[in-house]
Protein backbone atom coordinates (compact mmCIF):
# COMPACT_ATOMS: atom_id res chain seq x y z
CA UNK A 1 0.00 0.00 0.00
CA UNK A 2 3.07 2.57 1.27
CA UNK A 3 4.25 1.77 -2.81
CA UNK A 4 1.00 2.79 -4.44
CA UNK A 5 0.67 5.60 -2.19
CA UNK A 6 3.84 6.87 -3.26
CA UNK A 7 3.74 6.12 -6.67
CA UNK A 8 0.31 8.33 -7.14
CA UNK A 9 1.71 11.38 -4.94
CA UNK A 10 4.98 11.09 -6.87
CA UNK A 11 3.06 11.37 -10.28
CA UNK A 12 -0.04 12.77 -10.03
CA UNK A 13 -1.00 16.72 -11.13
CA UNK A 14 -1.70 19.02 -8.78
CA UNK A 15 -1.67 21.91 -10.92
CA UNK A 16 0.62 24.41 -12.03
CA UNK A 17 2.31 22.28 -14.08
CA UNK A 18 3.70 20.16 -10.95
CA UNK A 19 3.36 16.61 -11.16
CA UNK A 20 4.12 14.90 -7.72
CA UNK A 21 3.68 16.15 -4.10
CA UNK A 22 7.57 17.71 -4.14
CA UNK A 23 6.97 19.78 -7.03
CA UNK A 24 3.30 21.04 -5.78
CA UNK A 25 4.92 21.73 -2.35
CA UNK A 26 7.55 23.97 -3.99
CA UNK A 27 4.96 25.34 -6.52
CA UNK A 28 1.96 26.39 -4.24
CA UNK A 29 4.61 27.26 -0.49
CA UNK A 30 8.22 27.65 -1.94
CA UNK A 31 9.32 24.55 0.46
CA UNK A 32 10.13 21.27 0.46
CA UNK A 33 7.30 18.85 1.14
CA UNK A 34 8.40 17.33 4.16
CA UNK A 35 8.03 21.39 5.81
CA UNK A 36 4.56 21.91 4.35
CA UNK A 37 1.76 22.57 7.04
CA UNK A 38 -0.82 20.27 8.63
CA UNK A 39 -2.87 23.41 6.23
CA UNK A 40 -1.13 23.42 3.53
CA UNK A 41 -0.59 19.26 3.31
CA UNK A 42 -4.40 19.26 3.25
CA UNK A 43 -5.22 22.07 0.51
CA UNK A 44 -1.90 19.69 -1.56
CA UNK A 45 -4.59 17.01 -1.35
CA UNK A 46 -7.64 18.98 -1.67
CA UNK A 47 -5.98 20.02 -5.37
CA UNK A 48 -5.96 16.67 -6.39
CA UNK A 49 -9.94 17.14 -6.72
CA UNK A 50 -9.57 19.50 -9.12
CA UNK A 51 -6.04 20.95 -9.73
CA UNK A 52 -7.46 23.98 -12.21
CA UNK A 53 -10.82 24.89 -10.12
CA UNK A 54 -9.28 25.15 -6.38
CA UNK A 55 -5.80 27.12 -7.01
CA UNK A 56 -7.14 29.91 -5.16
CA UNK A 57 -4.43 32.23 -6.41
CA UNK A 58 -5.93 31.85 -10.02
CA UNK A 59 -9.19 31.61 -9.42
CA UNK A 60 -9.60 33.67 -6.41
CA UNK A 61 -13.61 33.67 -6.67
CA UNK A 62 -13.16 29.35 -6.48
CA UNK A 63 -12.19 30.34 -3.08
CA UNK A 64 -15.21 29.67 -1.17
CA UNK A 65 -15.30 25.84 -3.08
CA UNK A 66 -11.72 25.31 -2.19
CA UNK A 67 -12.03 26.07 1.60
CA UNK A 68 -14.75 23.98 1.48
CA UNK A 69 -13.03 20.89 -0.23
CA UNK A 70 -10.28 21.66 2.31
CA UNK A 71 -12.64 21.67 5.13
CA UNK A 72 -14.12 18.09 3.77
CA UNK A 73 -9.97 16.84 3.81
CA UNK A 74 -9.22 17.66 7.39
CA UNK A 75 -12.59 16.14 8.51
CA UNK A 76 -11.65 13.02 6.45
CA UNK A 77 -8.37 13.36 8.36
CA UNK A 78 -10.03 13.27 11.73
CA UNK A 79 -12.38 10.68 11.41
CA UNK A 80 -9.51 8.37 10.10
CA UNK A 81 -7.86 9.64 13.35
CA UNK A 82 -4.84 10.41 11.33
CA UNK A 83 -4.60 13.76 13.43
CA UNK A 84 -6.09 15.45 16.80
CA UNK A 85 -8.80 16.99 17.70
CA UNK A 86 -6.38 20.18 18.66
CA UNK A 87 -4.78 19.89 15.47
CA UNK A 88 -8.21 19.84 13.18
CA UNK A 89 -9.15 22.98 14.80
CA UNK A 90 -5.86 24.85 14.77
CA UNK A 91 -5.01 24.39 11.07
CA UNK A 92 -5.91 28.07 9.03
CA UNK A 93 -6.77 28.00 5.55
CA UNK A 94 -3.32 28.87 3.68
Amino acid sequence: KDDILAGYLNTSYFGRNAYGIQAASQAYFSKDADQVTLAQSAYLATLLNAPSAYDVAAHPENKPQAKARWQYVLDGMLKEKWITQAQHDAAAFP
